[in-house]
């Protein structure tokens, strides 16, 4: 599953708890988290927060840190990724990715997952917002493409996150996984359309995704259904989680098997 949660943007406190009744009803193995936000002076930490209420595992880079306002006070914080795990995190970096001095430091989070279907790299990632930079995004995808080259065919790979464009938007057309592989969106491989994931960005733009890497000799996974979620209002107190909904993707490692 992966979800932009806003920073401390709207009713923070009231949002997270309703991030954490989400994420617990929906009972995801891996939770890839965008714009989490960190403000110690506060005591707010979404990473912590989510993976306090989940018990999961969890690694988070900060990102770019900078004074914000949430809830009407002050404090400088941190607005970054995270990838939480119901199994075991091995190892994980972060892979810095080209910038914009408009839009700040951008990276891409790599997290190792042993789970007991084999190893796991998921990656969280949030590509730039700027409409006038397409070249930056397909720039940005192909250094994340570059860290993958390097990554056993034997890992399964998850790439989710804020892409801010289509899945098939002309900036990621052309960029591709190592010889013989390739990224395919989940809704792609189950027969699913595309759905508004930011509704607040005209009539809703779909552009957070999960991208699986597929072997062309081989079949990696079946992908057995992808629903959006987090998208209705709390019935309590009419508040939506964030300003985009997540995507959720029921996956099967290894059919053959």
């Amino acid at each position: 599953m992966t979800l932009n949660s806003w920073k401390g943007d709207g009713a923070y406190k009231a949002r997270l708890r309703l991030m954490a009744e989400e994420v617990g009803r929906l009972d995801p193995d891996i939770l890839l988290l965008q714009e989490c936000f960190a403000a110690p002076e506060l005591g707010h930490d979404t990473t912590a927060a989510l993976a306090g209420a989940t018990g999961f595992n969890s690694v988070s880079w900060p990102g770019r840190r900078k004074t914000r306002l949430c809830e009407g006070a002050e404090a400088v914080s941190t607005s970054g990724l995270a990838v939480l795990s119901r199994h075991p995190i091995r190892q994980w970096r972060t892979v810095p990715l080209p910038s914009d001095p408009r839009d700040g430091e951008r990276a891409a989070l790599f997290a190792e997952i042993d789970h007991p279907a084999g190893t796991i790299l998921a990656v969280s990632l949030h590509l730039t917002h700027l409409r006038d930079a397409q070249a930056l995004r397909g720039r940005q995808f192909e250094s994340v493409m570059m860290e993958l080259a390097g990554v056993s065919p034997a890992t399964f790979v998850i790439v989710g996150g804020d892409f801010n464009a289509a899945a098939d938007a002309e900036e990621f057309v052309n960029a591709n996984a190592p010889s013989g592989s390739r990224l395919v969106d989940c809704r792609r491989l189950a027969g699913a359309p595309a759905a508004a994931t930011c509704p607040g960005n005209g009539d809703g733009a779909c552009i957070d995704h999960i991208l699986v890497r597929i072997r062309e000799d081989m079949e990696d996974c079946k992908v057995l259904g992808v629903s959006t979620v987090l998208d209705r209002p709390d019935p309590e107190t009419g508040l939506l989680a964030s300003d985009h909904f997540g995507v959720k993707a029921s996956i099967v490692l290894n059919p053959a098997l």
